[in-house]
């Protein structure tokens, strides 16, 4: 389940940024925003897709 609440938050980055991304580099920092199970700790999105959609942006 750990992965399937990564890339959820990853698709609620991409949403509420769609232009330009959370930015590079920066969906460690705001998994706590996005997720909807935070268990105290940041996770990593382990998936490249997801990670270029919620880091840039739905054009890149």
């Amino acid at each position: 389940m750990g992965r399937i609440y990564a890339w959820e938050a990853a698709y609620k980055m991409a949403l509420d940024n769609p232009i330009l991304g959370v930015g590079l580099d920066n969906f460690y920092y705001n998994y706590f925003f996005y997720s909807p199970h935070w268990d105290g700790l940041n996770h990593a999105v382990h998936s490249t897709w997801f990670g270029v959609l919620a880091e840039t942006d739905f054009w890149a």
